[in-house]
């Protein structure tokens, strides 16, 4: 990075030592973390000693919270129900017509959402009762009648449904799409 005139941000830079050991049934987990130290080389010739984390704790890392033992709770949290809380808000706020909501939410709400979706490891059972809360509280934003069936949706209208997008078919497509790129 120093030979194309860049730098390392040191407050920007961790590392985490990832170790794992074997129980008497051969199934494994994460040993304790062993206190070490790393450093980045600075423009100046100087190094600087970075963070060491547990593998555990969740780091932003080019806009997704993820570490290495799977663990992604705060990037839903933050990146994912936070958006859909605040453009649930903003659009109540906004009083907009339903087929301009209907634009902000394929348009505005969604590829903010996908970002990072094809790097999370979310179990189908979680991704798929995830949205059903905020699913709910959009539907009369959108023009629809809050007590259809849960089942209608995220059905593609084609089909009868809503059209609401669906997080764990979405991260399927993310998915494929990083697989086959």
């Amino acid at each position: 990075i120093i030979a194309t005139g860049g730098a390392f941000k040191p407050e920007k830079c961790y590392w985490y030592l990832t170790n794992y050991e074997w129980d008497e049934h051969g199934d494994w987990h994460y040993s304790e973390m062993v206190n070490g130290e790393m450093c980045v080389p600075l423009p100046d010739g100087s190094q600087v000693p970075i963070k060491q984390v547990d593998v555990w704790t969740q780091e932003k890392m080019l806009g997704v919270y993820s570490c290495p033992a799977g663990d992604e709770d705060v990037h839903i949290r933050k990146k994912i129900l936070d958006r859909f809380d605040k453009w649930t808000m903003r659009t109540k706020n906004g009083h907009l017509p339903a087929k301009f909501a209907w634009v902000s939410y394929r348009f505005k709400l969604w590829p903010g959402v996908r970002f990072g979706l094809a790097t999370l490891a979310t179990p189908f059972a979680v991704a798929s009762t995830l949205l059903t809360k905020v699913n709910f509280n959009m539907l009369s934003f959108l023009g629809v009648n809050r007590n259809i069936k849960r089942q209608y949706r995220t059905l593609h209208r084609a089909f009868g449904g809503v059209g609401l997008l669906s997080l764990p078919v979405e991260q399927l497509i993310c998915w494929l799409n990083m697989f086959v790129q």
